[in-house]
């Protein structure tokens, strides 16, 4: 069975091998070796503004490519600064 843990900034998230996150610039997140790590640098606006990263196809087509190659036996951290938007939506594609 899959799980994915929707976290955001200051969470206490539990262990896993497999870690998405959005814009973690100073986030610290201990992981162990072998852990499979993405992290997407866009941020949750929906219009473009100045100094900020719209989320694009690229994006996606990574987040695509790194959920694919999970197995679902472990679980999933997605974390963005509020756990809200696309850390939701990111797991909503995971599943």
């Amino acid at each position: 069975m899959s799980r994915i843990f929707v976290c955001k900034e200051g969470d206490n998230v539990p262990e896993s091998n497999n870690i998405l996150l959005f814009n973690s610039q100073g986030l610290l997140i201990n992981w162990s070796p072998g852990t499979k790590f993405l992290e997407i640098d866009c941020n949750d606006i929906t219009e473009p503004q100045k100094n900020l990263v719209m989320p694009n196809k690229q994006h996606i087509k990574k987040m695509l490519q790194f959920f694919g190659c999970w197995n679902k036996q472990e679980p999933m951290i997605v974390q963005c600064q509020m756990g809200v938007s696309r850390s939701t939506a990111a797991a909503i594609v995971a599943c």
